[in-house]
């Protein structure tokens, strides 16, 4: 299991990495995380099913300034490794990475406060134009909040499958179907924090298309996704010939 641990703590750094240093290749999404934890632990099938479910619950999640709602590279590894080492259903590992998430934004938040003491440093190093001191400092602070997210997961996932099925087994049924509710609940705040970001009342009408092709005509969401898309090319097609005759 310490190999594992390892591999998964090496996951989270890169993920954290990428995010920070690399341009932002969206690495460090659920559907990236958790289907590598599958991966890793050989029970793929979970690993994307995690996927699909943390990433429509953090769908919503933007990093503001030094505003870290919670850690959704290391939330996403920790619940997987949950959900595959201790044989948990998947609504009790998702309401695992929500906690475990926002435990590592915490770190993260305390090393940016810690690093805000050099700040001084940074002000003198840029009117002497020192830029690889700048840079030393940036890429240091970086480093550390990637080391220890990345060390959180490798405790999370070294402490063994007994251990969390330990955690598991002293759960109250209470509190497990608690969890059931709360799983199935997510999702739909995922998709809450997206619309509040991208809302626009000329969307209106398609929303409520989409969810009658649901509900009543059972249409499964690749055929709703393939609709959208055609009309969306459709309208993209049409605007772009408008405007070339109003040009000419």
């Amino acid at each position: 299991m310490i190999m594992e641990a390892l591999l998964l703590s090496l996951v989270a750094f890169f993920a954290y990495c990428n995010n920070k240093f690399l341009g932002d290749g969206m690495f460090n999404r659920p559907l990236v995380t958790a289907t590598l934890t599958g991966l890793v632990l050989g029970d793929l099938p979970t690993g994307l099913l995690m996927a699909g479910s943390l990433e429509l619950t953090w769908m919503g999640i933007m990093y503001l300034g030094l505003s870290m709602p919670s850690d959704v590279a290391a939330g996403a590894i920790i619940g997987t490794a949950y959900a595959i080492l201790s044989g948990a259903d998947v609504s009790v590992a998702l309401t695992v990475s929500i906690p475990a998430g926002i435990l590592c934004a915490y770190v993260a938040t305390a090393v940016e406060v810690a690093i805000s003491l050099f700040m001084n440093k940074v002000d003198k190093f840029a009117a002497e134009g020192n830029i690889d001191g700048i840079n030393a400092i940036h890429i240091g602070a970086g480093i550390i909040k990637a080391i220890l997210t990345s060390s959180i997961v490798f405790l999370a996932i070294a402490l063994g499958a007994d251990s969390m099925k330990f955690v598991v087994n002293s759960l109250p049924a209470t509190v497990l179907n608690g969890l059931d509710v709360v799983a199935g609940i997510l999702p739909a705040l995922g998709f809450a924090m997206l619309l509040n970001i991208m809302w626009d009342k000329r969307f209106l009408p398609f929303f409520f298309i989409g969810f009658v092709l649901a509900v009543y005509f059972d249409a499964n969401i690749m055929a709703v996704t393939v609709l959208a898309v055609s009309v969306a090319t459709f309208r993209f097609l049409t605007t772009q010939s408008s405007n070339e005759t109003e040009e000419v």
